[in-house]
């Protein structure tokens, strides 16, 4: 007979992470369209660190239609280069390897895409991505996303130092959930600063 023993803050931390997700799921679902909010989720198993900023195209760039003006397009080709580079926007303890990003922006242009990390990858799904978000651009509300992939060697994701408010001014509030199989963290932030997680 073989007996599992699973240690109590790894049970406490999936239990709580379920609960989480399921309460975060339904309230994106239900919840209003915020703006100068942007949600930042952690995940880390073994060495690898998965990390997602997502929000209001409001809260990373101060508007949600398609650029017009040549200000706006300046905003917009700032944000993009700052997304590609997120050690920019965060650190972790220890030297984390960017091994994968994907950027979802609704109303990037051609030149834009032809930078895009996966563009090898996923060139046909870049093209029809591209087209829903054309499709998607003009609408009200528009959201952004970044999704990055880490390969922490150490295994050390924490402590993670947020310093991306000076650099998105339109960001007023920073909703953080991270989980990994030591702990979980949930909290908000509304200025640059390190946590334990």
């Amino acid at each position: 007979m073989t007996v599992f023993r699973f240690s109590p803050v790894l049970i406490g931390a999936v239990a709580l992470s379920s609960s989480l997700y399921t309460q975060s799921s339904l309230a994106s679902e239900y919840a209003a369209h915020e703006h100068g909010v942007i949600h930042l989720k952690l995940a880390q198993e073994g060495h690898q660190v998965s990390v997602e900023l997502s929000g209001a195209a409001d809260g990373f760039l101060g508007f949600e239609h398609s650029p017009k003006t040549e200000a706006e397009h300046e905003q917009l080709d700032k944000l993009i280069g700052l997304l590609k580079q997120p050690e920019q926007l965060f650190a972790f303890a220890k030297n984390c390897q960017l091994d994968d990003k994907v950027l979802s922006i609704p109303f990037k242009d051609d030149d834009h895409d032809a930078d895009h990390a996966h563009e090898k990858d996923h060139a046909h799904e870049d093209d029809h991505a591209h087209e829903k978000d054309h499709a998607h651009a003009e609408s009200s509300h528009n959201d952004i996303a970044a999704n990055y992939t880490f390969d922490c060697k150490s295994g050390q994701a924490s402590p993670f130092s947020v310093k991306m408010f000076n650099l998105l001014p339109h960001l007023e509030h920073l909703r953080i959930e991270a989980v990994s199989d030591r702990s979980v963290f949930v909290g908000e932030r509304e200025a640059n600063g390190t946590f334990t997680w």
